[in-house]
């Protein structure tokens, strides 16, 4: 049987060096394909485990005056799932398909969990609150999309068929992302929502 890993990098937090650099942003049509990554591989041992990187994360940035920010409840906007070409390499060989799928995977984790965050903004934030009040938000979101990809890795590795695996997790998350459809981007929140 023939052994393989992947890398896989999803960031949580605030990064400025992506801000230089393409960012795809997430999208229901958006797709990972092999054009998606312009970074070169490393130097890799031959015959060893064939290799990707996507960087793929989500981030919370808003910038506004203290008026604006006292009456902001929905951050929805200010947090964006992304993925950033230049910094994403991937070795083609016989498991391309597989790893695709994957890729594609973490790029609709970093959107499930991009939701998440927004949703955990939308039930935090309170007039008065500190212009920090995301912190913990963030710091829940974190752990929880730890405790997810540990799963996730934990299942590939002893998967017989990575397709079975990756399939399975695909429809959940997707149907995740579905269940939080007010928490998109662009979306605006129904007033009963606490």
């Amino acid at each position: 049987m023939l052994r393989f890993c992947f890398l896989s990098l999803l960031l949580t937090g605030f990064f400025v060096a992506a801000h230089s650099q393409t960012k795809i942003q997430w999208g229901e049509d958006v797709e990972v394909t092999l054009d998606s990554f312009k970074d070169t591989p490393p130097n890799l041992e031959e015959n060893a485990a064939q290799e990707f990187s996507l960087y793929t994360t989500y981030e919370f940035a808003y910038q506004m005056t203290a008026a604006q920010f006292a009456f902001t409840k929905n951050f929805n906007r200010y947090v964006e799932a992304y993925y950033v070409p230049e910094f994403s390499w991937m070795e083609e060989g016989e498991l391309t398909a597989e790893l695709l799928a994957m890729c594609n995977l973490n790029f609709d984790v970093s959107e499930l969990f991009a939701r998440k965050f927004r949703k955990e903004l939308y039930e935090r934030k309170r007039f008065g609150s500190s212009a920090d009040f995301f912190t913990e938000a963030n710091s829940y979101i974190s752990h929880e999309y730890s405790k997810f990809t540990a799963e996730l890795n934990s299942r590939l590795s002893v998967a017989p068929d990575w397709n079975v695996v990756i399939n399975e997790y695909s429809q959940k998350v997707n149907d995740e992302i579905q269940a939080l459809n007010e928490y998109c981007k662009s979306c605006k929140i129904s007033k009963k929502k606490k």
